[in-house]
């Protein structure tokens, strides 16, 4: 069993760091834009909570699938895009979690 979870999560890492350049590079893309444009891209958020200031995060999930050798196995990706008071983007963060957004405590991902 060991083995099993070993490899899944050697996988979710290998997987995670591969596309963190790429992902990394598109995001930093839409630093200093407006959130009206990411929403006109992107469409609505998911969910939307204070940045603690006078801004906003929205968040965006999205469900993973992966076959593995022992059965498939999924996730959900979320991003987090903060924008000011303003509407400007100035930072985002991205993460997986096994919980839906439905089952999520949006604090828990900041």
């Amino acid at each position: 069993m060991k083995i099993i979870i070993s490899t899944i999560l050697s996988s979710l890492l290998l997987f995670g760091c591969a596309m963190s350049k790429k992902m990394a590079k598109n995001l930093d893309s839409w630093m200093g834009l407006s959130k009206h444009d990411l929403i006109q891209s992107w469409g609505p958020p998911n969910q939307t909570t204070s940045d603690g200031s006078d801004g906003e995060i929205l968040i965006y999930a999205k469900r993973t699938y992966m076959n593995m050798p022992n059965g498939p196995i999924d996730y959900w990706e979320y991003t987090m895009m903060y924008a000011d008071s303003k509407g400007i983007l100035y930072h985002w963060f991205y993460k997986t979690d096994p919980n839906p957004p439905e089952r999520i405590d949006i604090r828990l991902l900041k």
